[in-house]
């Protein structure tokens, strides 16, 4: 396994490899799985990717590379850019018509889940820390730790609080070391997960 030597910003020609980090990432997610059931590696690349266009257009995020690829990805949203407006998601049409091709059933899941998540955004102008994806073998190592400390540092220092969400309770107490505190708890959908929405307030 690689050391991780070099934290950098996420730059538009890094699209497709941070997309294939946050898709092999994604691939055991609870509520990835649960939303998308078919051909599950093509639809959350497709899922992530548009999600990754439009950090790009309207945030941002950090690539953590050793041996010159990337193993780790965070990306970012800044205050007043999250949730996704709908006339945003539009323009990734193409490839929310390509998953609607592959699974019909699991875009309407994953629209629907995706409403009940902006819901639990906090009020107050926040960043939001949209994607965290660190390759499986690099998962303990501190990789995510610097990913995510990467943005909460300007955030903090603009005194501004940072918003997540996640599925994954193991989940809780590593963002409980970085500074968050669980704000509300849901089910996305019936049957599904429960998911936790996390803010970071700025120190203090």
């Amino acid at each position: 396994m690689a050391a991780a030597t070099d934290l950098a910003p996420l730059a538009p020609g890094d699209h497709a490899e941070a997309v294939a980090v946050i898709t092999d990432a994604f691939l055991d997610d609870p509520l990835t799985t649960y939303l998308l059931r078919r051909r599950r590696s093509e639809t959350i690349s497709l899922l992530f990717g548009a999600l990754v266009h439009d950090a790009f257009s309207h945030g941002g995020g950090w690539a953590l590379r050793a041996d010159d690829r990337i193993i780790g990805v965070s990306v970012w949203l800044p205050p007043g850019k999250s949730p996704v407006p709908f006339n945003r998601h539009l323009r990734r049409l193409r490839e929310w018509a390509r998953l609607a091709t592959i699974d019909p059933a699991g875009l309407i899941r994953a629209m629907r889940a995706s409403k009940v998540l902006d819901d639990i955004h906090p009020a107050e102008p926040h960043w939001f820390l949209s994607i965290v994806a660190v390759e499986r073998e690099q998962r303990g190592t501190g990789a995510g730790r610097r990913l995510i400390e990467a943005g909460l540092a300007p955030a903090h220092a603009a005194g501004v609080p940072v918003h997540l969400d996640t599925n994954r309770p193991e989940n809780l107490p590593i963002y409980e070391r970085l500074g968050f505190e669980v704000a509300s708890e849901v089910q996305p959908l019936p049957g599904s997960p429960t998911a936790w929405g996390m803010t970071a307030a700025p120190p203090g």
